[in-house]
C-alpha cells in the first residue's frame, strides 16, 4: 500500500514546521548568549559628601536596588563638575560639559 499524496505532503509540512521551530529557538538562544541584550546589573552613581541628604537617599536607593539584584556603586564627589570629570576619565564616553 503506497502512501497517498496528501499524507506525504502532511508529513513534509510537519517536518518543516518542527525544523523551523527548532532553528528559531536556537537562533534566539544564540542571540541572547552572544549579544547579552539584558541591562547591566551594576550601576555607578555620584553623590555629595557623607552626611548630606542626597548621600542618605543614595544609601536607601542602594538598598532598594539590592533587593532586585542590582549593585549600586556610590562614588563620592567634591562638587558639581567632579562626577562628570571622574566618569569622563574612566569611560571616555561622557563629556565634561553641562547636561
Amino acid at each position: 500500500m503506497s502512501p497517498t499524496r496528501k499524507s506525504v505532503t502532511r508529513r513534509y509540512l510537519i517536518l518543516f514546521s518542527v525544523t523551523a521551530i527548532v532553528l528559531t529557538a536556537a537562533l534566539i538562544w544564540l542571540m541572547f548568549a552572544v549579544f547579552s541584550p539584558t541591562p547591566p546589573r551594576s550601576v555607578s552613581m555620584a553623590l555629595d559628601p557623607e552626611g548630606s541628604y542626597s548621600a542618605e537617599v543614595a544609601q536607601r536607593y542602594r538598598e532598594l536596588l539590592k533587593r532586585d539584584g542590582i549593585t549600586l556603586n556610590l562614588v563620592p564627589s567634591k562638587g558639581a563638575l567632579n562626577p562628570k570629570r571622574n566618569w569622563f576619565m574612566e569611560s571616555k564616553l561622557l563629556s565634561p560639559g553641562i547636561t
